[in-house]
């Protein structure tokens, strides 16, 4: 269903209707989708959601909406989910955000972006 949304009506979705995402629906989105999401909407997904985010979604999804991302929803990121971060995207996450990444995806980056995460 989302995915048959073009950009214009994916962009009009208030915050709220992200709230009860689940993972299939999250994972279901097309990652020039992804590229439109607004802080507020990231912000608004359950954390449990963020388990159906794939590596080319995290690739397409905006600095200012990677941004939004609570620690919480970082947690849940699976480690198939690493190679879709930049170098960039890994030296911009919080020290918050940081924290809350569980070892298994740690594990999962490369060395340079191992180094672009603690720069």
């Amino acid at each position: 269903a989302l995915g048959s949304l073009n950009s214009e009506q994916f962009n009009a979705m208030p915050p709220a209707a992200f709230t009860a995402m689940k993972p299939t629906q999250v994972g279901a989105m097309p990652a020039a989708l992804i590229s439109n999401l607004s802080p507020q909407q990231v912000g608004a997904l359950p954390a449990t959601a963020m388990v159906g985010m794939k590596a080319e979604q995290v690739s397409a999804l905006p600095s200012e909406a990677m941004a939004a991302l609570k620690p919480k929803q970082v947690a849940e990121l699976k480690p198939a989910t690493a190679a879709g971060f930049s170098n960039e995207k890994l030296a911009a996450l919080t020290p918050e955000q940081t924290k809350a990444l569980k070892p298994a995806f740690v594990n999962a980056l490369t060395p340079e972006q191992k180094a672009a995460l603690n720069s």
